[in-house]
């Protein structure tokens, strides 16, 4: 059973997820995303959500998008 705050983080994920479409990265930099994204995942799921939303805005900024509050 999903928690608000583990479905803001996801949405937060899907969100980020969005906005790479289109977006043209180095492969090191979509690995380095790819990388923390799999620990915001993995965050989320532990219900962690100030660490995963701290690691989904540290990919945001490497893909440079703006941050997100989740």
């Amino acid at each position: 059973m999903e928690t608000p705050s583990s479905h803001k983080c996801q949405a937060a994920i899907s969100a980020l997820a969005t906005d790479l479409k289109g977006l043209q990265l180095t492969k090191k930099k979509t690995e380095q995303i790819f990388t923390i994204l799999f620990d915001a995942r993995k965050l989320c799921s532990l219900r962690n959500q100030e660490p995963a939303l701290k690691e989904i805005n540290r990919a945001r900024a490497l893909a440079g998008l703006e941050a997100t509050t989740g």
